[in-house]
Protein backbone atom coordinates (compact mmCIF):
# COMPACT_ATOMS: atom_id res chain seq x y z
CA UNK A 1 0.00 0.00 0.00
CA UNK A 2 1.70 3.09 -1.27
CA UNK A 3 -0.32 5.45 -0.25
CA UNK A 4 0.50 7.19 3.50
CA UNK A 5 -3.11 8.37 3.41
CA UNK A 6 -5.15 4.87 2.81
CA UNK A 7 -2.27 3.24 5.30
CA UNK A 8 -3.32 6.10 7.98
CA UNK A 9 -6.81 4.91 7.28
CA UNK A 10 -6.09 1.48 8.17
CA UNK A 11 -4.07 1.97 10.80
CA UNK A 12 -6.79 4.10 12.19
CA UNK A 13 -9.57 1.70 11.86
CA UNK A 14 -7.37 -1.41 13.70
CA UNK A 15 -6.33 1.46 16.34
CA UNK A 16 -6.04 -0.11 19.74
CA UNK A 17 -2.77 -0.89 22.44
CA UNK A 18 -1.07 -2.67 20.16
CA UNK A 19 -1.21 -0.39 17.42
CA UNK A 20 -0.56 2.80 19.99
CA UNK A 21 3.30 1.12 20.27
CA UNK A 22 3.65 1.65 16.65
CA UNK A 23 2.83 5.24 16.76
CA UNK A 24 6.18 6.36 15.69
CA UNK A 25 5.32 5.00 12.46
CA UNK A 26 2.53 6.66 11.55
CA UNK A 27 3.79 10.77 12.96
CA UNK A 28 6.87 12.47 13.12
CA UNK A 29 8.66 12.70 16.38
CA UNK A 30 7.62 16.78 16.94
CA UNK A 31 3.38 15.51 15.35
CA UNK A 32 1.24 18.72 16.06
CA UNK A 33 -2.24 16.89 17.43
CA UNK A 34 -5.39 18.88 18.56
CA UNK A 35 -8.70 18.16 19.34
CA UNK A 36 -11.31 20.36 21.42
CA UNK A 37 -9.86 19.43 24.47
CA UNK A 38 -5.44 18.67 23.31
CA UNK A 39 -3.29 20.89 21.85
CA UNK A 40 0.13 19.12 22.14
CA UNK A 41 3.35 18.65 20.23
CA UNK A 42 5.67 15.79 20.28
CA UNK A 43 4.81 11.93 19.57
CA UNK A 44 4.95 11.47 23.61
CA UNK A 45 2.18 13.98 24.49
CA UNK A 46 0.11 12.39 21.68
CA UNK A 47 0.50 8.95 22.73
CA UNK A 48 -0.30 9.82 26.33
CA UNK A 49 -3.62 11.37 25.01
CA UNK A 50 -4.51 8.06 23.21
CA UNK A 51 -3.72 6.41 25.92
CA UNK A 52 -5.83 8.30 28.25
CA UNK A 53 -8.39 7.73 25.69
CA UNK A 54 -7.72 3.82 25.51
CA UNK A 55 -8.11 3.48 29.10
CA UNK A 56 -11.48 5.83 29.46
CA UNK A 57 -13.09 4.02 26.57
CA UNK A 58 -13.95 0.57 26.24
CA UNK A 59 -14.05 -1.24 22.80
CA UNK A 60 -13.07 2.05 21.01
CA UNK A 61 -13.53 1.63 17.39
CA UNK A 62 -12.74 4.11 14.73
CA UNK A 63 -14.34 4.03 11.12
CA UNK A 64 -13.36 6.41 8.49
CA UNK A 65 -16.13 6.97 6.33
CA UNK A 66 -14.51 9.10 3.81
CA UNK A 67 -11.37 10.49 2.92
CA UNK A 68 -9.79 12.45 0.36
CA UNK A 69 -5.94 14.36 -0.81
CA UNK A 70 -6.75 18.04 -1.24
CA UNK A 71 -5.96 18.70 -4.68
CA UNK A 72 -5.04 22.48 -4.70
CA UNK A 73 -1.25 24.04 -4.02
CA UNK A 74 0.28 24.45 -1.60
CA UNK A 75 -2.00 21.53 0.13
CA UNK A 76 -0.69 18.75 -2.06
CA UNK A 77 0.22 16.80 1.12
CA UNK A 78 -2.89 17.40 2.98
CA UNK A 79 -5.71 15.31 3.10
CA UNK A 80 -9.33 15.45 5.56
CA UNK A 81 -11.93 12.26 6.29
CA UNK A 82 -14.95 11.63 8.18
CA UNK A 83 -14.99 9.86 10.77
CA UNK A 84 -16.98 8.22 13.60
CA UNK A 85 -15.53 7.05 17.13
CA UNK A 86 -17.57 4.82 19.01
CA UNK A 87 -17.06 2.96 22.64
CA UNK A 88 -18.31 1.90 25.87
CA UNK A 89 -18.01 5.15 28.46
CA UNK A 90 -17.00 2.83 31.87
CA UNK A 91 -17.50 6.25 33.76
CA UNK A 92 -21.21 6.46 32.67
CA UNK A 93 -21.59 2.62 33.68
CA UNK A 94 -20.44 1.20 29.95
CA UNK A 95 -23.57 3.17 28.03
CA UNK A 96 -22.70 3.35 24.31
CA UNK A 97 -21.21 6.74 23.03
CA UNK A 98 -20.37 7.81 19.77
CA UNK A 99 -19.40 11.21 18.21
CA UNK A 100 -18.34 11.92 14.17
CA UNK A 101 -15.89 14.03 13.32
CA UNK A 102 -13.52 15.33 10.60
CA UNK A 103 -9.84 15.10 10.75
CA UNK A 104 -6.99 17.29 8.84
CA UNK A 105 -3.83 15.48 7.97
CA UNK A 106 -0.68 17.40 7.15
CA UNK A 107 2.03 14.92 5.61
CA UNK A 108 5.50 15.42 5.47
CA UNK A 109 8.06 14.28 2.65
CA UNK A 110 8.09 10.60 3.66
CA UNK A 111 4.73 10.01 3.88
CA UNK A 112 4.17 9.98 7.76
CA UNK A 113 1.97 12.39 9.42
CA UNK A 114 2.84 15.66 10.88
CA UNK A 115 -0.31 18.00 11.71
CA UNK A 116 -3.26 16.13 12.90
CA UNK A 117 -6.54 17.99 13.93
CA UNK A 118 -9.54 16.47 14.82
CA UNK A 119 -12.84 18.87 14.67
CA UNK A 120 -15.80 16.98 16.23
CA UNK A 121 -18.83 18.71 18.48
CA UNK A 122 -17.32 18.05 22.16
CA UNK A 123 -21.21 19.65 23.30
CA UNK A 124 -23.40 16.54 21.66
CA UNK A 125 -20.33 14.76 21.36
CA UNK A 126 -19.54 14.16 25.38
CA UNK A 127 -20.82 17.29 27.72
CA UNK A 128 -24.43 16.14 27.12
CA UNK A 129 -23.42 12.46 28.81
CA UNK A 130 -22.49 14.33 31.98
CA UNK A 131 -25.54 14.42 34.05
CA UNK A 132 -25.81 18.07 35.24
CA UNK A 133 -24.22 19.64 32.68
CA UNK A 134 -25.76 17.84 29.50
CA UNK A 135 -29.57 18.62 30.93
CA UNK A 136 -28.11 22.56 30.59
CA UNK A 137 -27.21 21.99 27.32
CA UNK A 138 -29.73 19.99 25.78
CA UNK A 139 -32.45 22.55 27.30
CA UNK A 140 -29.75 25.84 25.93
CA UNK A 141 -29.78 23.84 22.54
CA UNK A 142 -33.73 23.56 22.24
CA UNK A 143 -33.80 27.34 23.43
CA UNK A 144 -31.69 29.31 21.26
CA UNK A 145 -32.55 26.57 18.22
CA UNK A 146 -33.68 28.67 15.35
CA UNK A 147 -37.50 27.55 14.80
CA UNK A 148 -38.40 27.19 10.60
CA UNK A 149 -41.52 26.51 9.63
CA UNK A 150 -42.35 24.92 6.65
CA UNK A 151 -44.50 25.94 4.00
CA UNK A 152 -46.09 23.99 1.80
CA UNK A 153 -46.16 25.00 -2.54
Amino acid sequence: MDDPLLRYVAYLEGFDRAALEKLEDRVTVDVRFSDPFNDTVGIDAMRAVFSDMLEHVHGLQFKVDTYGWCKHPPAASRAMLAWQLSGCLPAFGDRPWSVEGMRLLEFDDSGIVSVRRDHWDAASGLYTELPVIGRLLSWMRRRFATRVELQGP
